[in-house]
């Protein structure tokens, strides 16, 4: 009797414990986001942060922004296609094992994929690019060169 109590309040204890790091967990995260709280959808329908800050580094007119807004919803839509191709990849590579199947040349096509997506990125900044004015070329390049940091989410 005596070792079933001990058992039952060690028992309790534990999910005390447990509760309280749940609650501290959604109480204060522990690591902070680096940027402050999500970007919030803008009326436009493009998040804000990475376009905003394009348009603000770029010093975009009016013009300018309207053309942006159409190159991102191009480049919305080719990831989106790419992105679901990778995903009927994924679902034949997962279903491989339980069938046997050539899964290397699953993974280079989708290592393929992931080659389509670094090309689409990089033409949409080349597009960019070709929406600066001369007097905005050294700002594009300022912008090149934060890239990595500006899509770290």
């Amino acid at each position: 009797m005596k070792k079933q109590n001990l058992i039952l309040v060690s028992l309790v204890v534990l999910l005390i414990c447990n509760g309280f790091l749940l609650w501290r967990l959604y109480q204060s995260p522990i690591n902070p986001p680096a940027r402050g709280p999500h970007p919030q959808e803008r009326s436009g329908g493009f998040r804000e942060g990475p376009r905003e800050l394009i348009v603000q580094q770029l010093h975009f007119d009016e013009s300018q922004q309207l053309k942006y807004d159409a190159l991102i919803q191009e480049h919305r839509m080719a990831l989106r296609k790419v992105n679901r191709e990778t995903i009927a990849m994924k679902k034949e590579l997962y279903a491989s094992l339980l069938l046997p199947t050539n899964r290397d040349s699953i993974i280079q096509l989708i290592a393929q994929q992931q080659q389509k997506v670094e090309q689409i990125n990089l033409s949409h900044f080349a597009d960019i690019q070709k929406l600066c004015r001369p007097d905005q070329q050294d700002y594009f390049r300022e912008l090149v060169g934060q890239l990595s940091q500006l899509f770290d989410e």
